[in-house]
């Protein structure tokens, strides 16, 4: 088999700021900045004060795998100058430490780092332009398990008097949201969210039903179809009982998609007092196969 046909390059849905606010140097623990503003600042300011804007995206639902490129956009509402140069420019940088939108001030606000940071300029065109910065190095740290505290927008040397940025943020309605946007080479791994024979026990080891029924979740970062199959058999601890299958069933390959399939035991094929032994499994299309694992039940349908 290729490694070829086990990846699949995948451009994952625009992720929304969960989190933004921004933050000036005059703000304290009792004038914390206000998360709810529509406008994101940053900058040298008319009176000397400093700001930084702090933004984070939720990358949770990130499968494993490798960012082939992400983007952060940001709707410019206006900046110190027009052109292609503006100022210093907006730095990105990745936050390494904790943070809310709903109590930060200057004196907690969170440390970031150089590593993988950008420079984009934004201009103040009409209508309001999009700022980008390349983010890949920094949502791949994420992905690879590196706790996501966001990105901070700042001036890069911020000792200069260079003027202040207006950026949109999450809370306006008029201008672009900010968004980030990714795109990743996933490995197919097909996975169970949720595997059970029905109607167990509490004990999850009795079976209360001579014709029951399986159900599992399943899914696969690249997507596709998946082929599934249930599988019972006696257990090979009770050989007086029976040995080898009895009975399987599933989903073949093209006709089974991410997500719930049922599947009902026909009447008639166990015997109540059987010591059983049951699973599932499910190949990918890339021809890679995940299994639960054999689980034993007793069939006590008396109950």
């Amino acid at each position: 088999m290729s490694r070829r046909s086990l990846l699949r390059r995948r451009a994952l849905p625009l992720l929304t700021a969960v989190e933004d606010v921004s933050v000036a140097s005059h703000s304290d623990e009792t004038m914390p900045a206000p998360p709810d503003h529509e406008l994101l600042f940053l900058g040298a300011f008319p009176d000397s004060t400093r700001g930084r804007a702090y933004l984070r995206f939720d990358t949770s639902g990130l499968p494993a795998g490798v960012v082939t490129s992400a983007t952060l956009r940001l709707a410019s509402y206006s900046a110190p100058s027009c052109g292609s140069q503006t100022g210093e420019g907006i730095e990105v940088r990745r936050v390494v430490e904790p943070w809310t939108d709903g109590f930060l001030h200057w004196g907690n606000k969170p440390g970031s780092t150089a590593d993988d940071a950008y420079i984009a300029a934004a201009g103040c065109d009409v209508p309001a332009e999009q700022v980008e910065w390349p983010v890949t190095g920094i949502v791949q740290e994420w992905v690879d398990g590196t706790s996501n505290y966001g990105f901070v927008l700042q001036h890069p040397d911020e000792t200069l008097d260079d003027g202040y940025s207006r950026l949109a943020s999450a809370q306006n309605t008029e201008l672009a949201q900010p968004r980030l946007t990714v795109t990743m080479t996933v490995s197919s791994a097909p996975a169970f969210r949720r595997v059970v024979m029905q109607p167990l026990w509490t004990d999850e080891s009795t079976l209360i039903a001579t014709a029951p029924r399986f159900v599992m979740v399943m899914d696969d970062p690249v997507g596709g179809w998946l082929s599934g199959e249930f599988e019972i058999e006696h257990d090979p601890d009770a050989p007086d009982q029976g040995t080898g299958p009895i009975w399987g069933g599933g989903y073949k390959p093209g006709t089974m998609a991410n997500g719930v399939k049922k599947a009902v035991v026909p009447a008639g094929l166990l015997a109540d007092g059987w010591k059983i032994r049951w699973r599932v499994t499910a190949t990918s299309k890339a021809l890679v196969t995940v299994s639960s694992g054999w689980r034993k039940a007793t069939v006590d349908a008396a109950s």
